[in-house]
């Protein structure tokens, strides 16, 4: 049985700006529509760890792997491909001043190679990685964009023990349009779908029952394999969005010692979607747009006597320019981006 990453549309390389590649760095637009920065004041991550397993580790500059592995025979653990760089990054790319800024980056990282560099694996390359998550204590979400229309019981079977160990695993819709859903869709795993900025579901999006979330994934950009970085649109994008935003959801929830369950945590982020097509679930974008804020809100409400000041979602109609601005309209990078030029002026001269 062989298993594939979706295909990618409009995936391009980013041209490098020495300057700006220095001092500045790339903020994806979700990051403004899913209010991270409000989010990163309570928590980033710390506590959880992340298992993607796809083309490999990045090898970027901004990246943060705690551990590589490869399950691809005669290949080794970094990534040759950009798709498993890519996705990684979306996850932990770190925080400074270059780069790509990561949803939750101080997450424990583990990358396991289960696809080749064509991204395309055996079922048992995908099944052994799988088996050496469910070995470990120390891993949380698992992210799996990638996809295939069978599913053999051995896989099935590893679902249902990851999720009975309470481990969540997110899997990407696929990029089939109307024609075909993944089988890796499960009662036992979650199955994210794509919109646009405009909240709008991806044309390639899968359309299916098994759907559950929604998150951006058209014009996103991450690392891609070596120093490269690139724009990809996919459910493959999509899910490690809500992958990574589940993970900063779980780790406020061990902050105040409520570690939740794969189905705890699944009703909460359902509990506080957004709807962005029909009121409720629909097929196409299962119960709406992940909103981690919200949903670290409802358990502050449940669990802490912290005030709750629930603010609705920006709206998405916002200006174009802040789509992937960098983070130059703050002062500080502003300051820090002359001290590093001049430096290297008087280094270079």
């Amino acid at each position: 049985m062989h298993v594939s990453i979706p295909p990618n549309f409009n995936k391009k390389k980013i041209p490098k700006n020495r300057v700006r590649a220095l001092v500045a760095e790339v903020v994806g637009y979700y990051i403004h529509r899913l209010e991270l920065k409000q989010v990163w004041k309570l928590t980033e991550g710390e506590g959880v760890g992340v298992c993607v397993i796809d083309t490999g580790a990045p090898t970027h500059y901004d990246s943060l792997v705690h551990e590589k592995y490869s399950f691809v025979p005669n290949e080794g653990a970094d990534d040759e491909n950009d798709h498993g760089s890519h996705v990684t990054g979306i996850i932990n790319a770190q925080h400074n001043i270059i780069g790509i800024k990561g949803i939750s980056p101080r997450v424990y990282m583990v990358s396991k190679k289960g696809l080749d560099r064509t991204g395309r694996a055996i079922q048992d390359w995908i099944d052994d990685a799988l088996k050496a998550v469910l070995e470990r204590d120390d891993i949380h979400i698992v992210n799996l964009s990638i996809g295939s229309a069978k599913l053999s019981q051995r896989t099935k079977t590893l679902f249902r023990k990851l999720y009975d160990k309470g481990i969540a695993v997110f899997v990407a819709a696929g990029n089939w349009g109307n024609t075909l859903s993944n089988a890796y869709a499960t009662p036992y795993t979650f199955s994210v779908t794509a919109i646009d900025r405009n909240n709008r579901p991806a044309s390639f999006s899968s359309v299916a029952e098994e759907n559950d979330f929604a998150a951006y994934g058209v014009d996103i950009v991450s690392f891609g394999a070596g120093q490269s970085e690139v724009e990809m649109d996919g459910t493959s994008m999509a899910c490690p969005v809500v992958a990574a935003c589940a993970a900063l959801v779980q780790a406020y929830a061990i902050s105040i010692g409520q570690q939740l369950s794969p189905q705890d945590l699944y009703d909460l982020l359902k509990r506080t979607a957004k709807d962005v097509g029909a009121e409720g679930f629909e097929s196409k974008t299962g119960w709406g747009l992940v909103q981690p804020l919200h949903a670290i809100r409802d358990l502050q409400a449940q669990y802490t006597n912290i005030p709750v000041p629930v603010e609705e979602i920006p709206s998405t109609e916002q200006p174009a320019k802040e789509d992937q601005k960098s983070d130059e309209d703050t002062i500080w990078t502003v300051l820090i981006a002359i001290v590093i030029i001049a430096t290297l002026l008087m280094i270079f001269n």
